[in-house]
């Protein structure tokens, strides 16, 4: 057993020095009463993993706010050949989110698949590989609804511009 532990001790502590992990939030969010924070793992050969939880509510619908909570992953694709989070990049996304039956509305899905473009930069030197970083994004996703029966859900079903601000801190 304490073999385990010391195995599973030593491969974090390396993996964590590796500088291939980001944690990042959305400041956007808590303007519009949400909240988003991700997690990006450096995958190798120009490519990153991305995991966000997200949270957020709609406008006024059957006079009560729709409050929302769902995740997404997120590949992308640097268009450099180091191995930072550094520079240019493309992704695919797919978001899924949902909203109980408490609001009056009856339980809700949305599944949102999309792409994205981004620039992800470092705050400091040019050779630094861990710091605090700026993430800016824009691409659309197609949004799927299964409950089409309110004038409020249509208007953001099918495809929706997205824009992103994220920061964060590599390491």
């Amino acid at each position: 057993m304490k073999t385990k532990i010391t195995v599973l001790v030593l491969f974090l502590c390396t993996s964590l020095s590796a500088q291939k992990h980001a944690f990042k939030v959305s400041p956007v969010g808590f303007f519009n009463n949400g909240f988003g924070a991700s997690y990006e793992n450096y995958i190798g050969n120009s490519d990153a993993i991305e995991v966000s939880i997200v949270s957020g509510s709609l406008d006024k619908v059957q006079n009560s706010a729709i409050d929302l909570v769902g995740g997404e992953i997120k590949y992308k694709k640097y268009f450099h050949n180091k191995a930072t989070f550094k520079g240019l990049y493309a992704a695919g996304f797919a978001n899924i989110t949902s909203a109980g039956s408490e609001n009056g509305v009856g339980n809700l899905l949305i599944i949102a698949p999309g792409a994205l473009c981004g620039y992800q930069f470092m705050l400091g030197k040019k050779t630094w590989t861990s710091g605090f970083i700026f993430d800016i994004n824009a691409g659309f996703g197609y949004n799927f609804i299964n409950r089409t029966t309110n004038e409020n859900l249509n208007r953001i079903k099918g495809f929706q511009p997205r824009l992103g601000i994220v920061i964060g801190y590599a390491f």
